[in-house]
């Protein structure tokens, strides 16, 4: 299956490799993959507090939630401001 996966900016400097990653990218990845599974592949440190989107709502349960063909994933960093 194929997903397209947008990463803020901010979190390209906590990427294990970020020249290789771009700000948007489509994937291809097996069936039932989880969007825990997916995100494996950015290489974040772990516990890293990211907020995950998939088709715009958010995802609080990554291990759960199974992937579909052409699904959307934002991933941010947990950021505040003032």
């Amino acid at each position: 299956m194929r997903i397209h996966v947008k990463i803020h900016p901010h979190l390209r400097q906590c990427i294990s490799s970020p020249d290789k990653l771009a700000l948007g990218e489509t994937w291809d990845l097996p069936e039932e993959t989880s969007a825990a599974q997916a995100l494996t592949r950015l290489n974040l440190p772990e516990g890293f507090p990211v907020i995950v989107m998939v088709n715009g709502s958010s995802c609080h349960d990554l291990k759960r939630t199974l992937l579909k063909d052409e699904d959307m994933i934002l991933v941010s960093p947990i950021m505040a401001g003032g």
